[in-house]
């Protein structure tokens, strides 16, 4: 396959004409002038659209589009460091701790994948939201005051901040939301390091870009290019810096950065 999933996906209206003629042919029983004795396909592959590939979140969000989970890697993969140092919780690790305890409040990041909204019998509106990290899927019940005020971006495919009270009942944890923010909006200024992994040094040149647009701010840049096979260069700015988050995903995006790491 492919491994340029947009030239594909671009491209898939063409292979499809590609394969209904050479299905054609074949039924015919015509034999192509540039087809050999041989019975191969006279027909040739007609080039893919040149389109530039789909940086990783966007993949990503492709894939959770097309089959409802993730199937390469977790939007949230490049935020682990991050997670750790702000003391925010996994799935795996609020299980591992209501194992000792029945309940306790925790801080979760996750992405949403579907929001269910219910009706009590006293007719306020309360919601389910299931979310997903990189180590499971969880369910957070919302009630209705939180749900009114959070509405607006309780949208599929968003990484939220969640508070949660968790609860271990009958061999299951209950999560109750206490408050909920974007991810992004939650954790903007307390990124502490970024680390930007780069086959070649080309994207260098991006990285100044928008450091000379949004200036100094509160985040180590380290720069990681490949020399070789064997060596890789470890680059560290001088300062601190902001590089927010439009300006990562548009970096991600970039020929030749092959990841981006926050802590």
């Amino acid at each position: 396959m492919n491994p340029n999933r947009a030239q594909v996906f671009e491209g898939a209206e063409v292979m499809l004409r590609y394969a209904q003629s050479l299905a054609d042919e074949k039924e015919s029983g015509q034999v192509s002038l540039f087809g050999g004795d041989d019975g191969a396909d006279g027909l040739g592959m007609p080039d893919l659209p040149g389109v530039q590939g789909w940086d990783q979140l966007e993949q990503l969000a492709r894939e959770f589009k097309a089959v409802g989970f993730y199937l390469s890697a977790h939007p949230l993969d490049s935020r682990e460091q991050q997670f750790e140092n702000l003391g925010i919780s996994s799935v795996a690790q609020v299980e591992e701790t209501l194992l000792n305890i029945q309940a306790k409040k925790f801080y979760m990041a996750g992405v949403l994948l579907k929001k269910q909204e219910r009706v009590s019998q006293k007719g306020s509106k309360f919601a389910f939201l299931q979310m997903s990290d990189p180590t499971g899927i969880f369910e957070v019940m919302m009630f209705s005051e939180m749900l009114a005020a959070s509405r607006e971006f309780l949208e599929a495919g968003t990484p939220l901040l969640v508070g949660v009270e968790a609860e271990s009942r009958e061999d299951q944890v209950r999560y109750t939301c206490t408050s909920v923010k974007p991810l992004d909006q939650a954790l903007e200024g307390k990124i502490r390091e970024i680390h930007i992994h780069m086959d070649k040094a080309g994207p260098a040149k991006k990285v100044k870009e928008f450091l000379d647009i949004e200036g100094h701010g509160q985040a180590v840049i380290k720069m990681h290019i490949r020399v070789d096979a064997q060596r890789v260069a470890c680059i560290q700015l001088p300062g601190r810096w902001s590089l927010s988050a439009q300006a990562r995903n548009i970096i991600r995006s970039q020929e030749g950065v092959s990841e981006i790491l926050e802590a």
